[in-house]
């Protein structure tokens, strides 16, 4: 279920992925849909690891394809809102059983090339960018897809700018623990990365994210599943033509 052609039809070599399930299976999962100029993408962590949170990222892909055949691709705040909805009444009264965990954080990134702009909308995850030396950030809302109370979620438009790489993460990275003092990775230290992995090329920021962390983590389990998603558009003025 995981779109990998759909990233690369998007995208094209301009993107990187690190997606490490902490077992076998999880709940991470990315995202990747495309209609005419309009391209969204987006990482979501369910709650749970293994089969659990595996089933519920396939519960939690169903609510954002509906989301998506209801609104289309206009607004990521509108689908954010729509595929809480959807949880909730494919799910029930589960939510209310202290047994089974159906939260979901979920970032979802509209990217219109006409406009030369992004939109971006999150739950509990946030969007970075960075050109090596600048870094900027821009949160989701401090709650979760299901939870009791429903946040008030907002489209952001951000301009999109060549020189910059954009980056989704879930928050099993920053949360991994390592080091000499076996602390969690951390917001400073990501953020870090992220600075000095912009300038490289995607293949080359893949290898280098995974060996910063292998060489952090120290033999160290990993705690939780990770999800990262980064990309750009250097001097493009158009979603590359599909290849199907």
């Amino acid at each position: 279920m995981l779109p990998d052609r759909e990233l690369q039809e998007i995208f094209g070599s301009y993107h990187c992925l690190l997606w490490l399930p902490r077992d076998s299976v999880g709940g991470d999962c990315y995202v990747a849909h495309r209609s005419g100029p309009l391209a969204l993408v987006g990482v979501g962590d369910c709650a749970g690891h293994g089969v659990s949170g595996a089933m519920m990222a396939m519960l939690a892909s169903a609510a954002l394809d509906r989301a998506i055949q209801e609104k289309g691709l206009h607004s990521p705040a509108a689908l954010l809102q729509r595929t809480d909805a959807v949880l909730r009444m494919l799910l029930g009264k589960a939510d209310r059983s202290r047994a089974v965990a159906t939260t979901m954080d979920l970032g979802l990134v509209l990217l219109d090339l006409e406009r030369q702009c992004l939109r971006f909308a999150g739950a509990r995850i946030a969007l970075h960018w960075s050109d090596g030396e600048r870094l900027g950030c821009q949160r989701g809302v401090q709650s979760s897809l299901g939870e009791s109370h429903v946040a008030r979620v907002e489209d952001h438009p951000i301009p999109l700018d060549p020189a910059f790489t954009y980056t989704l993460s879930t928050d099993g990275l920053l949360d991994q623990a390592g080091g000499a003092e076996g602390f969690c990775l951390g917001r400073e230290r990501f953020e870090q990365w992220l600075r000095e992995l912009a300038p490289l090329s995607a293949s080359e920021q893949r290898q280098s994210l995974q060996d910063r962390l292998d060489a952090f983590r120290a033999g160290l389990l990993q705690g939780d599943d990770i999800t990262l998603l980064s990309f750009r558009f250097p001097g493009r003025q158009r979603l590359p033509d599909s290849q199907c």
